[in-house]
Order: C-alpha cells, then sequence, then structure tokens
C-alpha cells in the first residue's frame, strides 16, 4: 500500500519531526518509524495517523511481529499519563454519555462502569446541551420551570469515577466500586409506570437495591438520596408532580437544584419562577460530587430554558427538539436555533475550564439538537476559539439521525456526509466551525461487514459516509478508525460506539498532537452565514404556556375525557399553536354515526368545525380509529376554526356550453367584517382566499369565486386550510398536501411556466402560515436586518 498525503514520504528523516512549536510525546518513537516505514503497508489504513491510531486499537497484528518499533510505540501509548490532561467535553443524549463511561440504561453498563474517556481523563468538564423535551424531562418541563434535566443525569452517572467514591466512601473496597457504581445507576434510571407510582420509593430510593446491593451502599449516601426525595414531596414546586413515566434520577436532581439555599423561598412565593443561575449549578454539582462524578465536572450549556427551532428548507418552521426527532419531512434542515426565554450567560468557571483545557471534544451526537445549540449560547464558541494551545477533536456521528441528517441539502438526496456535518456545523454556530476542531474522528466502515450495513439499510438506517478529500480541502483532518464495539456487532449485530476505543483514539490523537498539528490546516469554508441568538426571546416558560393552554381548554365544552386528553396532548406535541388559535371552537362534540350529516363524498376526514354552533364536530367512530387519526382530524378541524365564520354564504353553480357542462364557479361571499369572528384579519383574508386560488369580483369585493373546469373535484377554503394547518404542524397529517409540496423540492429554474407558477404559489402559503398563521419570526440572514417572517 502506497503512503500518500502530507509528511507521509518514504524516505523517512525529517518529515517524521515534531513541527516546530508542537510538543509530541511520540517523537521518539516517530523518529524509530521513520526508518521502518515499509511496514506501515502491512496496515491496511490510508494515513500515518491513521495506521498508528489502528495500531493502537487493535493492539497486535502481523505489523508487531515484523517490526519491534511498534511495540515500543504501544509501550509509550500505553504508559503516556493523561489523568491530569484537561479534557473539556460537549455533547448530549446517549451519544456523550456513552463515550464519557459508557450508557447506563444498556445492561451491560454494570459490568464495566468505569471505562470510556474517564479511565484516561479524570480532569473532566462536561458541559451538557439541555434544551431536551421529551419524555421525562418534557413531563417536567410542563409542571416546572427548569432546564431539562435527563441529559445532566445521563452524564453525571457516566462520569462516576471509582477514585471520587473511594474518597466519600473510604470504608469502600476496591472491589465493591462497581457494585456500587451499578445500584447508583439502577436508582437514577428506575422509571415510575402508570402502575407503579409508588410515592413513598421517593423517601428511599435505595428500596430498589437487591440485598446483596443493600449491603454495598453507603447509608450516607442513601440519607442523602432520601432527603432528596422527601423534598420532592416538600417544596411546593415539585410536590405535585405526578410520577407516572418519571424517570427517578431527574426527580431527584431537580430536587437538589429547588434545594438550594435561596431557591425554596423564591419558588414558594413565585411557583412559575425558575431557580437562579447559582443555584442551578450548585443543584446539580452538589448532586454530581454526592454520587461521586466530582464537584466541577458537570455543567450545563446554560442555565436559562429554551427552546429548539427548526426551519426546514421550504420554509417550515417546527419548535421543539423532541418533535424535530419525530418529524418525518421530506425536505432537508435549513437552520437551528434556540429561542431562549433570555439571554443565557454561561457559568464564569466555565469559561476559565474552557480557556485553560488541553483537550476539546465535540462528542458524537444529534448534529441539531444536542451540539448546535450548546455553541449557541453566546461567549462559549468564542471562548473555544481562543483557546489556542487545546487540540481540538470533532467526534462524527456513525448513523443519520432521521429528521436532521436523513436527507441531504446539497445532493438533494437520502445520502449524507462528513463534509455536510462540517458545512452544517459553520452555517449554524455564530463565527462558524473555525477554531472549534481540527481533526475529526470518523467511523471507518470498511471495517463493518456488508451484511450488517445491508440490514440495517433495510431497517431504514443509513451511515453517514466520509468524503475525505473535501474534508480536507475544507481544512479539517479526518481520522477514520474502528470506533464501534467488535463485542456488541458479534453478538447483537448492532453497530455502536465503543466507549473503550473511542477513548483510546482521543488518547492516540493527544498522544500524537504534533503529528496531528502538522495535518491540519486552517479552514477554508469561508464566512458564516450563522447569527446571533434572536432578539425574539420564547414567550415565557413551557411551564406557563402549558398552564394556560390546560385553563383555556378547561373552559371549553369537552364532554369526552378521552378526546379531551388526546386535544391537551395534540396541543404540547405541536407548541407553535398559539394561544389565540383555541379562541374560536366553543368546544368539542361527539356526532353519533346515524346522525353525521357532513358528506363524505370528496374525503373521509371525520372531523370538522361548525361556523353555525362554533363547535368541532367528530364522529364518534372516530375515537377507534387510533390516536394518530384522532390526532390529525382534530388539528385538521382546529386549523378551520380559525376562519370562523368569515363567510356568510357560499355556492356552486353550473357553466353551461351547447348543453353540456363547461366548468362550474364556486363563490364566498364574505360576512361584513363587524360581524366577522376570524383569526385573520380582514387583509391576510383576501390574501389566503387568493392564495386558496380564489378571485375578489370586480365590482363586488364581498364576493370571491373559484372556476372549477368540467366535473373536477375542488378544495373548499376552509378544508384546504384546515388540511395545510395540520400539514405545517406535521407533515405525516394533512393527506394530499405532503404530496402537493413535493414540487417545492424542484427549483424554479428547472420547471416549465405552469408547474413554476403552482411552485410559487405552493411557497407562498407555507409562508403566509408560517408568518400570519403562526406568527413566526426566522432570525435575519446578514447582520443588522431585522428579523422576517
Amino acid at each position: 500500500m502506497a503512503l500518500s498525503g502530507r509528511g507521509e514520504s518514504a524516505k523517512g528523516g525529517s518529515s517524521w519531526e515534531t513541527p516546530a512549536g508542537a510538543v509530541s510525546p511520540a517523537a521518539g518513537a516517530l523518529r524509530l518509524l521513520s526508518k521502518n516505514l515499509r511496514y506501515l503497508d502491512l496496515i491496511p489504513r490510508e494515513s500515518v495517523l491513521e495506521k498508528i491510531v489502528h495500531i493502537v486499537l487493535e493492539g497486535y497484528g502481523p505489523w508487531r511481529t515484523a517490526a519491534p518499533v511498534f511495540g515500543r510505540i504501544l509501550d509509550e501509548f500505553h504508559r503516556y499519563p493523561t489523568e491530569a490532561v484537561r479534557l473539556v467535553v460537549f455533547g448530549g443524549g446517549t451519544g456523550l454519555s456513552s463515550i464519557l463511561g459508557g450508557e447506563a440504561n444498556l445492561g451491560r453498563w454494570g459490568l464495566s462502569p468505569f471505562g470510556g474517556l474517564k479511565r484516561y481523563f479524570q480532569n473532566l468538564t462536561v458541559v451538557v446541551c439541555v434544551t431536551d423535551d421529551g419524555g421525562s424531562s418534557g413531563r417536567l418541563l410542563r409542571e416546572i420551570p427548569c432546564i431539562a434535566p435527563g441529559d445532566l443525569r445521563r452524564a453525571i452517572l457516566a462520569s462516576i469515577l471509582p477514585r471520587n467514591l473511594l474518597l466519600r466512601f473510604p470504608s469502600l473496597y476496591p472491589q465493591q466500586l462497581e457494585v456500587l457504581a451499578r445500584s447508583i445507576g439502577k436508582i437514577l434510571e428506575y422509571r415510575f409506570g402508570p402502575c407503579s407510582a409508588d410515592r413513598s420509593l421517593l423517601e428511599d430510593p435505595a428500596r430498589l437495591l437487591e440485598d446483596e446491593e443493600r449491603n454495598v451502599f453507603p447509608d450516607e449516601l442513601a440519607r442523602y438520596l432520601s432527603s432528596l426525595g422527601k423534598a420532592v414531596g416538600s417544596i411546593p414546586a415539585l410536590r405535585n408532580l405526578s410520577l407516572e413515566g418519571q424517570c427517578l434520577g431527574n426527580l431527584l436532581l431537580v430536587a437538589s437544584i429547588y434545594g438550594q439555599p435561596g431557591s425554596r423561598k423564591a419558588c414558594r412565593e413565585d411557583p412559575l419562577r425558575s431557580p437562579s443561575p447559582a443555584q442551578i449549578v450548585r443543584g446539580i454539582q452538589s448532586f454530581a460530587e454526592a454520587l461521586g462524578s466530582g464537584r466541577r465536572t458537570i455543567f450545563p450549556a446554560s442555565t436559562v430554558q429554551g427552546e429548539l427551532q427548526v426551519l426546514y428548507q421550504h420554509g417550515v418552521l417546527s419548535s421543539g427538539e423532541d418533535k424535530a426527532a419525530r418529524r418525518h419531512s421530506s425536505f432537508p434542515v435549513n437552520r437551528v436555533w434556540v429561542n431562549f426565554v433570555e439571554t443565557p450567560k454561561p457559568d464564569e468557571s466555565l469559561l476559565d475550564r474552557i480557556a485553560q483545557a488541553d483537550l476539546i471534544l465535540i462528542a458524537p451526537g444529534s448534529l441539531y439538537t444536542s451540539i448546535i445549540p450548546i455553541f449557541q449560547v453566546p461567549g462559549i464558541a468564542d471562548a473555544v476559539r481562543r483557546n489556542r494551545k487545546a487540540l481540538k477533536i470533532l467526534g462524527a456521528n456513525f448513523w443519520v439521525q432521521r429528521g436532521e441528517t436523513d436527507i441531504s441539502l446539497r445532493r438533494k438526496g437520502r445520502e449524507y456526509y462528513v463534509s455536510e456535518l462540517i458545512e452544517a456545523y459553520h452555517n449554524n454556530i455564530p463565527g462558524g466551525a473555525a477554531g472549534l476542531f481540527g481533526p475529526v474522528v470518523v467511523t471507518d466502515l470498511q471495517s463493518v461487514p456488508a451484511d450488517i450495513l445491508r440490514n440495517y439499510a433495510l431497517e431504514g438506517k443509513t451511515p453517514i459516509y466520509l468524503d475525505k478529500e473535501r474534508v480536507k480541502r475544507m481544512g479539517f483532518l479526518p481520522v477514520e478508525a474502528a470506533v464501534f464495539s467488535e463485542e456488541r456487532l458479534r453478538s447483537h449485530k448492532v453497530i455502536q460506539h465503543d466507549p473503550e476505543k473511542f477513548a483510546q483514539t482521543v488518547k492516540a490523537l493527544y498522544f500524537l498532537r504534533g503529528l496531528v498539528a502538522k495535518d491540519t490546516r486552517r479552514c477554508r469554508l469561508g464566512r458564516s452565514r450563522a447569527m446571533p441568538l434572536p432578539s425574539f426571546p420564547r414567550k415565557g416558560t413551557l411551564c406557563a404556556y402549558w398552564r394556560a393552554v390546560r385553563e383555556r381548554v378547561a373552559s371549553m365544552d369537552i364532554s369526552d375525557r378521552a378526546l379531551r386528553d388526546i386535544f391537551l396532548e395534540t396541543i404540547w406535541n405541536n407548541r407553535e399553536i398559539l394561544l389565540e388559535h383555541l379562541s374560536f371552537a366553543a368546544g368539542i362534540r361527539k356526532i353519533a354515526k346515524p346522525n353525521w350529516e357532513r358528506s363524505t363524498e370528496w374525503d373521509n376526514i371525520l372531523g370538522y368545525y361548525d361556523p353555525e354552533d362554533g363547535y368541532i364536530k367528530v364522529r364518534e367512530d372516530l375515537l377507534n380509529a387510533g390516536e394518530r387519526r384522532v390526532t390529525e382530524d382534530l388539528l385538521i378541524a382546529l386549523g378551520e376554526s380559525l376562519l370562523g365564520n368569515y363567510a356568510a354564504r357560499k355556492s356552486v353553480r353550473e357553466l353551461r356550453w351547447e348543453g353540456g357542462l363547461l366548468g362550474k364557479i364556486f363563490e364566498v361571499e364574505l360576512r361584513p367584517l363587524e360581524q366577522r369572528r376570524t383569526f385573520l384579519s380582514d387583509s391576510e383574508l383576501r390574501e389566503y382566499l387568493r392564495l386558496a386560488q380564489l378571485e375578489p369580483g370586480r365590482g363586488d369585493p364581498m364576493r370571491y369565486r373559484m372556476l372549477v373546469n368540467g366535473n373536477d373535484a375542488f378544495m373548499p377554503p376552509g378544508l384546504l386550510f384546515g388540511l395545510l394547518y395540520a400539514w405545517y404542524l406535521d407533515n405525516r397529517y394533512g393527506g394530499v398536501v405532503d404530496y402537493e409540496m413535493s414540487l417545492l423540492q424542484w427549483k424554479m429554474t428547472e420547471l416549465i411556466p405552469k408547474p413554476s407558477m403552482e411552485r410559487s404559489r405552493l411557497q407562498s402559503r407555507v409562508d403566509f402560515f408560517r408568518r400570519v398563521v403562526f406568527r413566526q419570526k426566522v432570525p435575519s440572514a446578514a447582520a443588522g436586518k431585522p428579523a422576517v417572517g
């Protein structure tokens, strides 16, 4: 295998000397290696850096027998101390926790809870994304004005060090530490089910442990967790929390935050008041310290609650991290940003730690929901850039993330490449990707059996591909390595990051940082189009929105409890819905099938808004069709309600020519403005009617008409509005609308005049719903320009 790339000359000598100004702990080994370059051909990797990383991960191979120098490199690598290396890791979700020390909700974690990055880098600082709004965190955010605790809990558990446990509980034997870590994980990961919401468990979480585990579990730690559990029942902001579906660790962490000095009193005076930034950080870090993760190890990226905003290429703007993961858009993500309730400020001690870091790592994880929101917090990205001495590494995802990276923005297809991952960072982080990372660790697909990738493809999962040359031209250094778990691959036929292999790869890059510096170039991506945080923060916390929604729905006439619950969940899962949208329906009524008067000739929608009495009507058998179908029809009817009683009369008359049907004229007469009750203003209503292809009469501006050819079907403006409303909120709803909107995937220059005009109309409809119906704003793409709708 021929060597190629910068500095990879078979002549050896000075090309392997450490660059001026760089320090390499492996300099001696590299000088030896320069005399044995021909043996590198035995290692099936492209660059010398990748070959050495491969040696580190594999340990043994034909190269070690052929050349003892490889053994010496391995010996130097294993002896090289990294315990004092100051490492800062950014991330969120399972991607972060899995590389820190393994994901605790996987059963095998308890067998080896002290692996991963923390085994090699014990001077650790972890910065966690806190915009999660799904699962247990989402349930808590409905009730209290706090940041999401779920990813913090995972990071704390994954960062537990045996050294810290021994310092806190010196009576323990080293062999008991794994049992203790496993026991802590068992408590923190416990979830209350609908039939197991036993509040007494909060007062004694150690009850969850088996006798063997309980004998090892320190009484001091049991009393601490018990005190937090009791606080859940005594702190005013927490005492009424529903335990159903909640994660015990999240509840205990939140209790630690709300139990900080001053927090109880402030929240007693105002239950919707969030704890202060200092109280949040102290609460997280005291909890982490008590569990053996370290006092100053875990930091939230922000102490201010925020909601992720995802703008898709066709102009739809979606709110919420959980929704971004669930949404199956056929359009790629254009931009993301976070609407915080107020301008966030990172903790000063966190900024100090970033400034002093020797090594900075961006963990693998959800690109738009776990990483980019961190670097949109003012001050964090700049702090990373200012640190010019640290080695900065990006861990690339292995799989595409559905709803995020499953569609290529550049290729219009479903293959996603590492270069596009980097471009997404560049275009969504203020200041771009320059100075944030150099080497990019990518899973080596050549090491994965083809049948495994094929099986994943059949399940709809595809890897992120490495376009190595393009990444190099951008100024970054791709490093392919087999960082997946071979044991899991053999036993379960699954591909996941292996905490040990990933940590060894990071250590190897730090060990060879002189060589890394030599091969890393300046970022060549040009100016980033990312903007600082928008000047229109979210209006209130999520729990304030939820409280207002519940109060409004409680005032509506909805006698069926199941229907009311689905309606409430529908609103929470689609928080683009404004409170004002709930002001035009008096309630929801079930109608027996024999009494259903609405025609099903043109559609099979079993829910609609009746402007005569102001009620949403649903046919009673709709409730047997499944929650998704009920949700869709409720959203369509809710959308229709925004038009209210706009129409005084509607009519259809035939046009005939020489005895045959030429077409039909659909006519709508607007109700006088003073009698009208709609969400839209007069000008907005008229704008919408023209987008629905109705034109005003020349002599009578109160009448709008649509010409229908022959006996063709047509879409009345009320039904079209409801379908567009449901589709905008979630493209799985709205039936045929998603099919029609696929025309937006074509460029105007690629279309002939008729479909080009239709495409323009469809785009205007999307923009109208974003700008007018949902009152959403998009940050300007240029500095100094105002936000646009």
